[in-house]
């Protein structure tokens, strides 16, 4: 395959991107890509990453949700915890807005044949 590359261009330096995909399963994940990185269910909804190595300052993030069925992700969303700079865990949750329980926004499991992506952005250096 042959496509144009460039270098990302970044106002702060030393920030990379840690790229993530897990899809869903029987009360479980599989990671797809990560390296460096495992992925572990917690609680329902809660996936915890764990880094082999500091990855360094945690800036942020942003997520994608895909289904071969679409309207099953319809009103779901994903926050992330506060990052570990001693474990270097950060917890992941996903919510359905849709499926409130007396008001109150229930967790929910990636099932099968769904799956999260997730660019995290780490600085190496400095706040």
């Amino acid at each position: 395959m042959s496509y144009d590359a460039y270098e990302t261009r970044d106002t702060e330096q030393d920030v990379r991107h840690h790229l993530v995909r897990m899809v869903g399963g029987a009360a479980a994940v599989t990671k797809v890509i990560g390296k460096g990185i495992t992925v572990a269910r917690t609680a329902a909804g809660r996936y915890t990453l764990t880094w082999a190595d500091n990855p360094g300052t945690f800036l942020g993030y942003s997520f994608g949700l895909q289904s071969t069925t679409i309207n099953a992700l319809r009103g779901c969303t994903v926050t992330v915890g506060v990052f570990s700079t001693t474990a270097f865990t950060l917890e992941v949750d996903v919510w359905d807005f849709l499926a409130q329980a007396a008001g109150v926004t229930v967790a929910r499991d990636l099932a099968a044949l769904e799956w999260l992506s997730l660019d995290l952005v780490f600085k190496l250096t400095g706040p």
